[in-house]
C-alpha cells in the first residue's frame, strides 16, 4: 500500500516539529526493515530530548515530538509497515530503563521538586490525541479525509496500549459506546467509522483495556449490527471486522487449555 505525507505540509507545524517530522518522515522512507526503522526512531527521539537547548523544558520537547508522531499516525493507515514502525519505536522507548534526561539533570529537577520522567511512561503522549483531534463522526457532514484519520489514530493508539500503558482505557471505552450503545448515525460513512473503529479497539486491546461490565452487550451489538450491515449500510470490510472483533472477545473469555 502505497502512502504520502505530503500532506502534512500544510499543517501548522513550528519549526522545531518541521525538523522532527523529517527526521521521521526519512527513517519510515528509508529501505531498512521494520525492527531496525522502530529502532531508529526510538533513538532519534531520545536524541531530540537530550539535546534541546538549555532551559528549554524537556516536557515541552515531548509535547512537540509527540504532536508530529500523533499527526503522522493519523495519516498512516492500521496494518501498514510504517504505523508497525512508529508503534514499535514507541515500544522501544518504554523498554528503555530510567529517565528521559541523563542522572544530572534529573537531579536538577528533584531539587525543584518535580519528578523525573521516565521512559516507560511516555511523558506526556496521553494528552496529544484528545489535543489535537476531535471525533469527526460527531457532525452530520460527509468528511472522507477526518473519518480515514480518525480510523487511523484510532488505531495507533489502540496498538500502542499494552496492559503496562493504558492511558487511552476512556477513549476506547467513549468509542464502543458511540458504535454500539447509540442510534446508528444517518450518516452511513461516519457510521461505518464509528463501527470500525469500536471493531480495532476490541481486536488490538480487548484484554489489557476492555474487561468491563458492557463486555456481553457489546457482543451481542456487534452481532446485530453484523447481521444488519447491509440496511446500515456498513461497507463489507467494515462488516468483516465485527466477525474479527467479535472473535478476540470471545477469546478473552475462553477457557485456559
Amino acid at each position: 500500500m502505497d502512502i504520502s505525507l505530503k500532506a502534512i505540509k500544510d499543517c501548522a507545524f513550528s519549526e522545531y516539529e518541521r525538523q522532527i517530522f523529517h527526521v521521521i518522515k526519512a527513517t519510515l522512507q528509508s529501505r531498512a526493515k521494520t525492527a531496525a526503522k522502530s529502532t531508529k526512531i526510538a533513538q532519534d527521539i531520545a536524541f531530540f530530548c537530550i539535546s534541546q537547548d538549555e532551559g528549554v523544558d524537556v516536557g515541552e520537547t515531548l509535547w512537540n515530538v509527540w504532536a508530529v508522531v500523533v499527526e503522522m499516525a493519523s495519516r498512516i493507515p492500521a496494518g501498514h509497515a510504517w504505523q508497525d514502525s512508529l508503534v514499535l519505536g514507541l515500544d522501544v522507548l518504554r523498554e528503555q530503563d530510567g529517565a528521559v534526561l541523563p542522572a544530572d539533570e534529573d537531579d536538577e529537577d528533584e531539587k525543584d521538586g518535580k519528578k523525573p520522567l521516565l521512559w516507560q511512561d511516555l511523558p506526556n503522549l496521553a494528552l496529544c490525541p484528545a489535543d489535537t483531534h476531535l471525533d469527526p463522526t460527531e457532525t452530520a457532514e460527509d468528511l472522507a479525509d477526518e473519518f480515514a484519520r480518525w480510523r487511523n489514530l484510532n488505531s495507533f493508539v489502540a496498538r500502542v496500549t499494552s496492559d503496562e500503558f493504558a492511558p487511552w482505557r476512556n477513549l476506547s471505552v467513549w468509542q464502543l459506546r458511540g458504535a454500539l450503545e447509540k442510534t446508528p448515525l444517518a450518516n452511513a460513512a461516519a457510521f461505518d467509522t464509528r463501527v470500525w473503529v469500536a471493531t480495532e479497539w476490541a481486536i488490538e486491546c480487548a484484554d489489557p483495556v476492555l474487561a468491563v461490565e458492557r463486555w456481553a452487550f457489546w457482543k451481542a451489538r456487534f452481532a446485530e449490527l453484523r447481521a444488519d450491515a447491509a440496511n446500515l449500510g456498513l461497507s463489507a470490510a467494515t462488516a468483516a471486522r465485527i466477525s474479527e472483533a467479535l472473535k478476540s472477545m470471545e477469546a478473552v473469555h475462553a477457557p485456559k487449555k
